[in-house]
């Protein structure tokens, strides 16, 4: 008798730990957060990531009427950044906003970086930024088409200027080379006004990079918008062509995300996302996101978990189609 009472209140103590386990999880979620959160992205003050995460941090402080800090960690392709959130404590108060480069091609050619991120737990995407192939007004190519033809009939003569080795715009030239069959010959000019020149002196045929600063050069003297690589036309950019529809299957963005480490509980990401999904139906956050070409849209933790792992397969595959894999890298 006595051995039936222990074994039944052994049961209910599990059941008692199950429930408060369950009912601690929840009010976790439910209190945070308690105090203010940092978001570290990997840029300078002012840089590209710095001031789409500073208007975020507004607007997410505004929903989870708590302070939310930014911290500027850059350097080593934004693994100094990676590494300060993956190690940080699971609980919400440490979080990455990061550019998709850095999570998706920097993992492809630095090991360290690859394994920092895998201690890391995708949130939600805040903006995509389309990439823009643009030439002068008085360039001889009126569309992508006459231009990818010029590179098949002379194959690695159409220079396509992009900002520099390995970024998302090179690496959408080698591919839409590789798809296409129309060898580019891709050249880095470092910086989007060395682009400029280049394109303008008459250095490159063509060049690619951001939306953003390539809408503020259209029209009048300026340049002239071939494609879009986004895989539907942003709201108000109705009017150019995209890529895919040259290069079937070919349309990339590029992306600016938040990351937290990984192990966070359910409640805690659940209350992030709700945030972040509602700082993107301000429309005074869209159309400051949008004044810098970046695009906002529904997400979720899963489909934003998919998508960053669909995008490391396709950056992956084509370094190592150009040689610059993690081992080849570290030599």
């Amino acid at each position: 008798m006595k051995s039936c009472r222990r074994k039944s209140t052994k049961r209910w103590g599990v059941v008692a730990g199950l429930l408060l386990a369950l009912f601690g999880a929840h009010a976790q979620g439910q209190e945070w957060p308690q105090r203010p959160i940092r978001i570290v992205i990997p840029g300078p003050p002012g840089g590209a990531s710095d001031v789409p995460a500073r208007l975020m941090a507004k607007s997410l402080g505004e929903n989870l009427k708590q302070t939310v800090m930014v911290e500027n960690r850059p350097g080593a392709s934004g693994l100094i950044a990676a590494r300060e959130v993956a190690n940080a404590k699971p609980d919400g108060y440490t979080l990455l906003f990061t550019s998709g480069s850095s999570i998706t091609i920097s993992t492809g050619m630095m090991a360290e970086m690859a394994s920092t991120v895998k201690k890391l737990e995708p949130l939600g995407m805040l903006a995509y930024t389309p990439l823009a192939v643009a030439v002068t007004n008085d360039s001889p190519f009126a569309s992508i088409e006459q231009l990818i033809e010029a590179a098949r009939e002379k194959p690695d003569t159409i220079v396509m200027a992009n900002p520099g080795m390995f970024t998302l715009a090179h690496l959408t030239t080698e591919l839409i080379s590789d798809r296409a069959k129309a060898p580019l010959r891709a050249i880095a000019f470092n910086s989007f006004s060395a682009e400029l020149v280049a394109v303008k002196s008459g250095d490159a045929s063509a060049f690619i990079d951001g939306v953003g600063p390539i809408l503020a050069q259209a029209g009048g003297n300026g340049l002239r918008i071939l494609a879009l690589s986004s895989p539907e036309r942003p709201p108000g950019l109705e009017q150019y062509p995209l890529m895919k529809d040259t290069v079937p299957d070919t349309a990339i963005d590029g992306w600016f995300g938040l990351f937290a480490p990984a192990g966070l509980p359910k409640a805690v990401t659940e209350r992030i996302s709700t945030a972040l999904e509602s700082a993107k139906q301000d429309t005074k956050l869209a159309s400051s996101l949008k004044q810098l070409g970046m695009y906002v849209k529904p997400d979720s933790p899963a489909t934003f978990a998919a998508y960053v792992q669909a995008e490391t397969e396709l950056w992956h595959g084509q370094i190592a189609k150009l040689g610059m894999s993690q081992t080849k890298a570290e030599k």
